[in-house]
């Protein structure tokens, strides 16, 4: 799972959603599926929120390097 950005524009002024989403296969073609709207986030709510991303996509991580 990863953030994704979503630029909004209102009255001349440019907001910045972020979303949870996480990539499925579906009829052999890879989706995206958004899990989580998060809505406005400071640097360290991105930095929580990417850790519970890598925690719950089901890969391991070891070391720093993803595992296989």
């Amino acid at each position: 799972m990863y953030l994704r950005r979503s630029l909004v524009k209102k009255n001349g002024t440019t907001h910045t959603y972020w979303r949870l989403v996480r990539s499925v296969r579906r009829n052999g073609r890879v989706v995206q599926q958004t899990v989580a709207q998060l809505g406005n986030l400071d640097a360290q709510e991105r930095a929580a929120a990417e850790g519970v991303g890598r925690s719950n996509d089901g890969r391991r991580e070891s070391n720093g390097v993803m595992g296989r």
